[in-house]
This record gives structure tokens, sequence and C-alpha cells, in this order.
């Protein structure tokens, strides 16, 4: 099921019931989440080969995407691979919170997702993820863009960091 599917089988109102219960900070922005809803509707769609996995833990719900990549697979992870067999074979988690919305509806949601969560508490939990760094899509990309564009500056060497060393910090504080 796509997560357009998804949204549409749904009832707005116990989105929002639903969304309030898990983020009640949000509770002054129905007007907003609703024209969001309602544009996710319609918007055209982009497609994508990503899934969203909804996943619960002790003190919070995530939201991610999975494609069917595994860490053995992508050169960024070999050496964490190298020793842990199960996490080689374990698929890359990505976040999802900068994906434009027309790929977001055309994302499937993942099966243990729709086995661990209703679809109410999974359009909720979307929502808000997709939501997180702006409700303007163009302010997400901007967001985006301006972050490529400052690790493009380290790996450059155009951007100077300053070395932080956690340990030293730790050691401060005791």
């Amino acid at each position: 099921m796509k997560y357009r599917d998804l949204l549409q089988q749904c009832v707005w109102q116990e989105i929002w019931d639903c969304l309030l219960l898990n983020y009640d900070d949000q509770r002054n922005l129905e007007d907003t989440y609703k024209k969001i809803y309602d544009d996710l509707i319609v918007v055209e769609g982009i497609s994508t080969k990503r899934r969203i996995v909804v996943k619960k833990y002790p003190q919070w719900v995530d939201v991610s995407g999975k494609d069917g990549s595994l860490h053995k697979d992508n050169e960024e992870y070999a050496t964490l691979c190298k020793d842990n067999e199960e996490y080689a074979n374990s698929e890359i988690i990505y976040g999802i919170e900068f994906e434009k919305w027309g790929e977001w509806v055309e994302m499937e949601i993942d099966q243990q997702s729709l086995i661990d969560f209703t679809m109410t508490e999974i359009a909720a939990h979307c929502l808000w993820e997709m939501t997180f760094m702006s409700f303007n899509e163009d302010d997400i990309s901007s967001t985006m863009n301006e972050m490529l564009e400052t690790v493009q500056r380290i790996k450059d060497g155009t951007i100077e960091l300053i070395p932080f060393d956690i340990d030293d910090e730790i050691q401060k504080l005791n």
C-alpha cells in the first residue's frame, strides 16, 4: 500500500487526534496540517523505490525509509560490516524528512509497519515527519541544498571546522 492510498483510507479527524496524542505541541496547527493532508491527496506522484518504515522505540516513534540496499553493498559502510554479518546483511536506513512530497505519496508502506501500527497512526507519524523541517516544501528543499553545500565546502576544505573532543568535554563535566 502506498502512502497516498493509506491517506485516502483514513479519516482526517482521526489522523489529527492521533497526531495530537503523539505531538501535543502541534495543537495550534490543525489548519496547516489539514491543508498539507489535502494537498497530498492530489499532489503529482514521483516514482521511488524507497518505502516508509515506522518503528516504535521506548521514547519515540521513528519514520524512515528503506529501499532494499544492504550495508555490505555500500562502500561507506564496508569497515563497519567487516566483523558483523548481521549488520552487513541489514538494509540501510535513510532519513526521508527531506524527500519531496510527491515521493512520499508514492512510497510503499513497509509490511511490518502495517502490522505494528494502525493506518491512522502511520498517517499521523508520517505527516509529522514530512513537515519536521517546515510546512513549506520549497523551504525544505532550500534547507537540504544548504546542507549539501556545507558538506561540499567541508570536503573541499573551504570551510574550517573546529576540533571537538567529546572525552575532554565529559572530563570537564566530572
